[in-house]
């Protein structure tokens, strides 16, 4: 599918997944859409799976919009939590934006359609909302649980429910409850804008049908102990965040420069800076020298550079100028780099304030804080790749198989997930036929075929309660029932007003959950 139609399907308000191989454009649709609804008056939520990827697109998790936080299961505690800080936000929504879907699990999808419908107060799916899906299977997959807590007679009964309509709850989100009552369809993409080498599109190609080949290794194996010049400036990717810090630390350490500190201004609570810090991918303390290579974590205004771009410092302003670092960026801007402001909102009131100079060190990332970028070269060390999806990922940042040097790759780098294989194809089928529709009966026409009736229901999302908040109750909504129809659990929507608010957490931390969280396990060696 072209780009151009998957986004008529979005503006007459179709909810939809937009996927496609790397360089197919997905965040540029994504970002095209939520411009065009937000010029025409739609309150547009934009979030991601991970706090990560949200900053791609200046957005928050999707566990923080929501307010289920680490929740297993939507409790009635935890549904008043979230009636208390949500409702406004989320009854004020239009359109919810999910970006990186491919690492949120189904039970959580599910989670977050029950939320919507019983805050909103309309029984359709998602409380009526238009939702955006996006992202690639074949990268990193939903995180797994070792198991569902046995001592939880609501966990149990969560998944009972799944293995009886064969699903997973673990699984992607075409095994959630509400990809089939939300009609979801799928817009693969199937034009390339980023890889202008063969031979690299050829490898992903490969790697996405598991068909990897001889020639496909032999290729990789070819960049391996290459070495880029002097004078380029190539960003090293790692699976465990201890080779990143290390690498970077020891870097900065080798040059023979003086060290200049910024450190962050910060206003607001300490909770609530807590959680603003972790949003943000400047450090409190930033330490740079003459020759550090850095990238940026912010878009310029005026398109001198961009969050991901990277650069060399080559001079800092005088002390009366605060001593500003000055970086020549790879595209050949050199830009005196100004504090930049973030803040953390709820329904338009600070909860958190932090001003930073907006670089971090950047001879090394993790391959996970790497997805969404585009770079022109890497140095990559996949030997210790460790999940399926991890080569993927990395070797899908690049432009051309010229810009990559490897240090090592093992087998798991080559491996995508099994599960994502088999419903790649039916994703594909969906597609083609959605574009046919698209281009037989016209636009408007497929849209109201594929709008959520009333008669459509996750069995979660009941009256009065759900099995997955341990009420036990089957009454699911019935067909007659209206959008403004309330119950204990539901309430009328109020006014729409435009709001941008970005919630707090107050659970425990886990990485998938906590918005932009850097945790996983006790080695963090996810990030």
């Amino acid at each position: 599918m072209k780009q151009h139609d998957a986004l008529e399907l979005m503006k007459a308000g179709l909810s939809v997944f937009i996927t496609g191989a790397p360089g197919a454009g997905k965040t540029y649709v994504l970002n095209q859409f939520i411009t065009w609804a937000s010029e025409h008056g739609k309150n547009v939520a934009v979030t991601a799976s991970t706090g990560i990827a949200a900053t791609h697109l200046d957005g928050m998790t999707i566990h923080a919009w929501a307010g289920i936080g680490v929740s297993k299961v939507l409790t009635p505690r935890k549904l008043s939590e979230i009636r208390g800080r949500r409702t406004q936000a989320i009854r004020s929504t239009d359109i919810l934006v999910i970006d990186e879907i491919s690492m949120l699990k189904a039970s959580v999808v599910d989670m977050v359609d029950e939320v919507c419908r019983k805050i909103r107060g309309d029984a359709r799916a998602f409380g009526g909302l238009q939702v955006i899906l996006a992202g690639d299977l074949f990268q990193l997959p939903p995180v797994t649980r070792k198991g569902l807590e046995a001592s939880d007679p609501r966990v149990e009964e969560v998944e009972k429910e799944y293995i009886a309509h064969g699903k997973n709850p673990d699984g992607f989100m075409t095994d959630s409850f509400a990809w089939e009552t939300a009609k979801f369809r799928t817009c693969y993409i199937t034009e390339q804008h980023r890889q202008d080498d063969g031979e690299l599109l050829d490898i992903l190609t490969d790697i996405r049908n598991d068909q990897v080949s001889v020639a496909d290794r032999r290729e990789l194996q070819s960049r391996m102990g290459k070495r880029p010049s002097a004078s380029e400036t190539v960003i090293h990717l790692y699976p465990h965040n201890v080779q990143v810090d290390k690498i970077n630390q020891d870097r900065l350490n080798d040059l023979f420069h003086e060290s200049h500190f910024f450190t962050a201004f910060t206003r607001g609570d300490v909770n609530s800076l807590v959680k603003l810090e972790k949003n943000v991918l400047a450090p409190h303390q930033l330490e740079l020298k003459y020759d550090a290579h850095v990238m940026a974590l912010w878009n310029d205004p005026e398109g001198r550079y961009f969050n991901g771009s990277l650069g060399r410092v080559v001079d800092f302003l005088p002390e009366e100028d605060m001593g500003l670092p000055i970086v020549k960026f790879d595209n050949g801007n050199t830009v005196a780099m100004q504090p930049r402001d973030w803040k953390l909102e709820d329904n338009g009131t600070e909860m958190a304030f932090m001003q930073q100079v907006p670089l971090r060190l950047a001879w090394a990332i993790t391959i996970h804080k790497s997805q969404g970028m585009t770079l022109d070269a890497e140095e990559a060390d996949l030997s210790r790749s460790f999940t399926n999806g991890m080569g993927y990922v990395a070797l899908s940042r690049l432009t051309s198989l010229a810009g990559l040097y490897l240090e090592g790759i093992n087998d798991t780098a080559y491996r995508v997930s099994p599960e994502a294989l088999k419903i790649n194809s039916a994703l594909i089928r969906d597609s083609e036929q959605l574009e046919q529709d698209l281009h037989h009966q016209g636009v408007l026409a497929v849209a109201k075929l594929h709008q959520p009736s009333f008669d459509e229901f996750s069995p979660f999302a009941l009256e009065g309660g759900s099995k997955a908040s341990g009420q036990g109750n089957n009454a699911q909504f019935g067909a007659t029932q209206t959008a403004t129809q309330t119950s204990d659990d539901e309430l009328k929507p109020a006014p729409k007003t435009q709001s941008t608010s970005m919630p707090d957490l107050d659970e425990d931390d886990s990485w998938w959950n906590t918005p932009f969280s850097s945790n996983f396990h006790d080695d963090d060696m996810w990030f």
